[in-house]
């Protein structure tokens, strides 16, 4: 019962720095840099709520144990979860599109600014750019996901 709760506070969190990051600091600075940082914490967020949601159901015995790794819990998350509690795909969608951005970002040898944007070359010379107006998206994104999770975990606490 506490991990699932302790996973979806550290969720809240990670949520609340990545808004804080973007709707203050990033204003202030105006580093094109933090957009990455932001965008870890958005990713961060949503995979500790998708974890705390898989703990929840191992907690009440409705899954018998966690995979280890992330591509099983999110396929596990995608196939079972998500159909059972209604959880909108856009939701999936963003995740895996931060998840892929941030994998690219780690193996990418070229990154620049350009014009307000962050851009990242891939190894086949395709760009991803990301720039505040995606990054405000992604938050804006994230929060209703954790709070639909959020309420799933807590409704059954609060009946107990």
């Amino acid at each position: 019962m506490e991990k699932s709760l302790t996973l979806l506070k550290e969720a809240q969190q990670y949520i609340n720095t990545a808004d804080h990051l973007c709707y203050v600091t990033f204003p202030t600075v105006n580093d094109n840099k933090i957009l990455l940082a932001i965008a870890e914490n958005i990713y961060i967020s949503m995979v500790s709520s998708m974890e705390a949601l898989l703990q929840y159901e191992k907690e009440f015995r409705r899954l018998y144990n966690i995979p280890e790794s992330f591509e099983l819990k999110f396929d596990l998350f995608k196939a079972t979860l998500a159909k059972r509690y209604n959880i909108d795909r856009t939701f999936i969608y963003q995740m895996d599109e931060l998840r892929k951005l941030l994998q690219l970002h780690k193996s990418s040898q070229i990154e620049f600014n350009r014009k307000g944007s962050y851009i990242i070359m891939a190894d086949d010379f395709k760009l991803k750019t990301l720039n505040i107006n995606k990054i405000k998206n992604y938050v804006n994104n994230a929060k209703p996901f954790i709070n639909s999770i959020d309420t799933i975990i807590s409704r059954s606490y609060k009946h107990r």
